[in-house]
């Protein structure tokens, strides 16, 4: 007689519909002799335990702009961030002003006077913003030197702003032309009009730096007491603008438009008010 062992197991949590399907007691067979269930192999697809392969692509959020600067040859990209960090915004007040000793009536300037005036510009532009800058990373202000984020610009830039605006009444107690004055107001001015589109916007300050030196030289040309080599000056500097431009396009930085724009912002404002 055989026995009745369908109570020894709980009900199917398929629910009642499903207790009309016969079925057989776990491991064993009508006959009572165990029965073997095959249990076929699932295959796993690669891609659904396989994390996602981290690719070089760098994406700089502020911008949406994608590159990757990495795929490039390791010389251009070399040469990209070398012409990023020697065309830093914060050296260009010192490059105008050996410009302004050299190739302007300035030339004729003392020696003492001209090292002294040189030194403080560069204490005031160079020196006293890079230690901000270090500072603020130390802080966590700011993540990357090179301020690339869009977010960790605010604080550079009013600090810049202020340097400039030293520098232009220091050289103004020190007797200076009034464009080499306005010079270095226009250099606050173009930093104000950047702040205030950086918050929206990541306009290139690189740009608005090496066009700002392109208009100072052409004011220097229109005081008619300008060096002959004003002109190779002049050629070099703008190419140095498209050279550093075409850099921070490469680097990813910068879209088209954000280094159009810094340009634009950097040379109107040196030019405009160098003219007053």
């Amino acid at each position: 007689m055989k026995l009745d062992t369908t109570s020894y197991y709980p009900p199917s949590p398929l629910g009642p519909e499903d207790d009309d399907i016969p079925r057989q007691d776990a491991g064993a067979s009508d006959s009572g002799n165990p029965v073997e269930t095959a249990v076929e192999p699932v295959e796993v697809s690669e891609t659904e335990n396989t994390p996602e392969k981290s690719t070089d692509k760098t994406s700089d959020s502020d911008s949406g702009y994608e590159s990757n600067p990495e795929s490039g040859p390791r010389w251009v990209n070399a040469l990209a961030q070398f012409l990023s960090w020697i065309m830093v915004p914060f050296f260009m007040p010192l490059y105008g002003t050996l410009l302004a000793f050299h190739l302007s009536l300035l030339r004729y300037v003392g020696a003492g006077s001209k090292w002294g005036v040189i030194i403080v510009v560069a204490l005031l532009n160079i020196l006293v913003p890079s230690l901000i800058v270090l500072l603020l990373k130390r802080l966590g202000v700011v993540q990357d030197l090179g301020l690339n984020g869009r977010r960790e610009r605010l604080i550079p830039y009013i600090i810049t702003v202020v340097c400039m605006l030293s520098t232009g009444w220091f050289v103004y107690v020190k007797g200076a032309p009034l464009w080499l004055v306005m010079f270095f107001v226009a250099g606050g001015v173009a930093g104000i009009i950047d702040t205030i589109i950086n918050l929206r916007w990541k306009i290139s300050a690189h740009a608005a730096g090496a066009a700002g030196v392109v208009a100072l030289l052409l004011r220097i040309m229109h005081t008619g007491y300008a060096e002959p080599g004003v002109v190779g000056w002049l050629l070099v500097a703008v190419f140095l603008t498209g050279a550093v431009a075409s850099a921070r396009l490469w680097l990813g930085r910068h879209t088209l438009g954000q280094v159009l724009a810094g340009a634009g912002v950097g040379f109107c404002s040196v030019f405009f008010l160098t003219m007053i």
